[in-house]
């Protein structure tokens, strides 16, 4: 039975040439979407978690600590949920800082050093949002030792409202652009029963089955898919040899290989819709 079916397919593919041409090239262009779309996802989360990981919060201490109620309070602070690192800001840190940002050392003026020691708090991007930055600060504040705690409040709320914009146009993009591939492969699959459809009456005359007449079809739209996905890896392939010609240090995804597993799975599963719902119509009624 299967040999039947892979023969059926097979000869049904040798038959109509053009149209299984222009379906295997209809479907690689699908596979593109879709694999434009998972890249647009991937996109968004690494920048998602590239800007967050930026976000910084200044704790300021207060000058009558010492070392051991510095690192006291380093610990209370890494306890929170929020706190990814914690990196010290010494006074003499903090001058060179304040040297190299503003061209001017008051050293020349003032014997003491008048900056404060502090804290350069990362948060963790997973989850981030302005009212939490906003209540981890309030929390900060309200510890022993702590003169002051201070983020760009105003920066922080436009990056991550720009950030949760970008973030669901991609994913209504990426949404689009896997319905528009759906589309493709089931009219491309549509037309090329139509134009087969005498074929399919006669079947129908001399008492084939439904079965008879759907599942080489449904072959026929798996051998698309998995050529298509092959295709669409091998493109695939070659454009990520490119990137890495170009620059070493480009990486298009972490791995390769499992991405062309997915792409040409991709293939199998267009493939297969497009021909399950493009045969759906089909009767046994003439």
């Amino acid at each position: 039975m299967i040999l039947f079916l892979l023969s059926e397919a097979f000869n049904s593919l040798r038959r109509t040439k053009f149209s299984s041409f222009i379906t295997i090239i209809t479907t690689s262009i699908a596979i593109f979407f879709v694999t434009v779309s998972v890249f647009m996802i991937l996109l968004s989360q690494k920048l998602d978690t590239k800007i967050k990981s930026q976000i910084k919060v200044n704790v300021f201490l207060e000058d009558s600590l010492n070392s051991n109620q510095i690192a006291d309070l380093r610990k209370t602070i890494y306890t929170d949920s929020l706190v990814k690192s914690i990196k010290l800001i010494s006074k003499e840190e903090a001058k060179q800082i304040f040297i190299r940002r503003t061209g001017r050392d008051f050293s020349t003026i003032l014997e003491a050093n008048p900056l404060p020691r502090s804290f350069v708090v990362s948060l963790r991007p997973e989850k981030l949002t302005g009212k939490k930055i906003d209540e981890f600060s309030k929390r900060i504040s309200k510890l022993k030792g702590v003169s002051d705690v201070i983020y760009d409040y105003t920066l922080t709320v436009r990056m991550l409202h720009y950030l949760n914009s970008i973030k669901s146009f991609i994913y209504i993009a990426a949404i689009v652009l896997v319905l528009i591939s759906l589309y493709l492969v089931y009219s491309t699959n549509r037309l090329a029963i139509q134009s087969r459809m005498d074929l399919f009456n006669t079947m129908k005359l001399v008492g084939a089955k439904l079965s008879t007449i759907k599942l080489p079809l449904m072959f026929n739209g798996l051998f698309i898919g998995i050529v298509s996905g092959l295709i669409a890896m091998g493109i695939f392939v070659a454009f990520t040899r490119f990137l890495q010609e170009v620059n070493q240090r480009i990486k298009v995804v972490e791995n390769e290989m499992l991405f062309g597993i997915f792409i040409l799975g991709t293939g199998v599963i267009l493939g297969l819709l497009g021909s399950y719902f493009a045969t759906r119509k089909i009767t046994l009624k003439i």
